[in-house]
């Protein structure tokens, strides 16, 4: 694992009511610091996506997170999410 700090971003976008509530991009790093690998899983359960980005942080993974949620609630789990 790399010793650089661990990233998050997130997005607010309009997924529409028959889409997911979030969409998230998890992006591994080799030794050499080279992408080994982006995994992109959409979300309908908003438990079940904050833990899968936070097992992700703690794993050290870069986190881009798109949701269709309120601005200020994405804003207080990226400062949440920014201390892991």
């Amino acid at each position: 694992m790399s010793d650089d700090s661990v990233r998050i971003c997130a997005y607010t976008v309009d997924y529409g009511e028959d889409g997911p509530l979030a969409s998230v991009r998890y992006t591994s790093f080799g030794e050499d610091g080279k992408v080994n690998a982006v995994e992109q899983v959409h979300y309908w359960n908003e438990i079940y996506c904050n833990c899968h980005i936070e097992s992700a942080l703690e794993s050290g993974l870069d986190v881009c997170f798109m949701t269709r949620q309120d601005k200020k609630i994405v804003r207080k789990k990226v400062k949440k999410w920014s201390e892991i």
